[in-house]
């Protein structure tokens, strides 16, 4: 993500070369598509740029949900207590600028020290300066965390006075501002891990841009990202997911041999279909119910597939194997759950660990090849449910400006 202009200028340079490559073509003794090819590729590098652009929407609107999520909860709570901590809570929504609201939820807590709440104003007090991460380079993380210990041992003071056991409602409160900051840390260790992400293609910011929270217009020319740029990203991350974690399962599997390399093959064409059906959401509105079925056939009858198969090899030596398999993979059904898929993926490696465990026990010491099988499919899983929780938190985002999906 730092070097996402040198990408982009890289990406813009490679195709101004293409493009002369073509212009030659035309005038060449060269086969007659090759201009058309070179020009295909342009296309494609052009969408890449795009989609670059596109995911700066996505740590956007990441931002905006923790800002709908635990800071409305700290506001309300907030609001319940009232007095100097609801007063101090309208400061800390003021953040434009932020430096200033900074000084101000500070010095109205110097004002403040003769307040029955002096230890709710010091937490908050001393947690707010880890909002200025966005100027910090190139580990923002740390000091988040850096200035959440030092609100901690007010927080403490909160919780050890005649509040806890009395009045819960405060308890709740510190909780609250822990869950800010916690949810803000994890925030830029996700989207922000050495700083703060600058959107390269759009035009410089400018002092009246800041105090509006409104970006400049866009220079003639410029591109940048949109909500097809967005759908793709995740369409990409799922690809990329499959070509590292299910392909190391899938060799192992082929490694063993014999049943399991024959149910991974089920499994790779499970994995198969519901890459497909993805690229269907990206491109296309969210169907009714029963359409929704039709949809999902291919991936529901591999699935179905997957344990039949177990089903049929009770006899198997490797039958803690096919099992384990058998039992995770309805994880992939994921994609029709609202509004919590990630809590049903965990549903499903929790079925599967019972017949992983069982694999360990009878090959640990004796065949490690087994062993890095179990890993594998567990950090398979793993990686599934960081998908999910990444990208289709609240369930599968479909393309609610794409077209009517297709009718099989």
């Amino acid at each position: 993500m730092a070097d996402l202009k040198v990408l982009i200028d890289q990406l813009d340079e490679l195709s101004v070369d293409i493009r002369a490559t073509a212009d030659q073509t035309v005038s060449a003794d060269v086969p007659q598509g090759t201009a058309e090819q070179l020009e295909n590729i342009i296309i494609k590098l052009q969408g890449v740029k795009a989609d670059i652009g596109g995911l700066q929407h996505v740590f956007v609107q990441a931002y905006q949900n923790l800002m709908s999520g635990s800071v409305a909860s700290f506001v309300n709570l907030s609001d319940e207590i009232g007095g100097e901590v609801k007063e101090q809570e309208i400061l800390l929504k003021l953040l434009q600028p932020t430096s200033e609201s900074i000084t101000e939820i500070q010095n109205y807590r110097e004002k403040k020290r003769t307040s029955a709440f002096f230890d709710h104003l010091s937490a908050v007090s001393e947690c707010v300066p880890a909002l200025g991460w966005v100027s910090v380079e190139p580990k923002p993380g740390p000091y988040i965390k850096q200035s959440c210990d030092s609100g901690q041992y007010y927080s403490n003071r909160v919780l050890q006075t005649t509040f806890k056991g009395q009045n819960e409602k405060h308890v709740e409160w510190v909780e609250a501002l822990v869950k800010v900051f916690e949810d803000l840390h994890e925030y830029v260790m996700e989207y922000h891990s050495t700083g703060l992400v600058w959107n390269e293609l759009a035009p410089v910011a400018t002092e009246t841009s800041v105090a509006t929270g409104r970006a400049p217009p866009p220079s003639t020319g410029s591109s940048g990202g949109d909500d097809t740029g967005v759908h793709q990203i995740y369409v990409q991350a799922f690809q990329n997911f499959l070509s590292i974690s299910s392909a190391s399962f899938v060799s192992l599997s082929n490694e063993i041999g014999g049943n399991v390399a024959e149910q991974a093959a089920l499994f790779q064409r499970a994995l198969d279909a519901e890459s497909a059906f993805i690229v269907v959401a990206s491109e296309c509105k969210k169907p009714k119910p029963e359409h929704l079925a039709q949809l999902l056939q291919p991936t529901s009858e591999s699935i179905s597939e997957i344990q039949a198969y177990r089903e049929n090899k009770r006899s198997s030596k490797l039958f803690n194997h096919l099992s384990a398999v058998s039992e995770c993979v309805p994880a992939l059904g994921w994609v029709s759950v609202d509004p919590k898929p990630g809590q049903y993926v965990q549903q499903m490696v929790e079925s599967s660990q019972f017949y992983g465990n069982q694999v360990l026990q009878d090959f640990t010491g004796k065949d490690e090849k087994h062993v890095k099988w179990v890993e594998a499919l567990m950090k398979f899983l793993e990686d599934l449910i960081a998908y999910v929780m990444r990208y289709h938190p609240t369930g599968l985002v479909w393309n609610e400006e794409g077209s009517p999906p297709p009718v099989y």
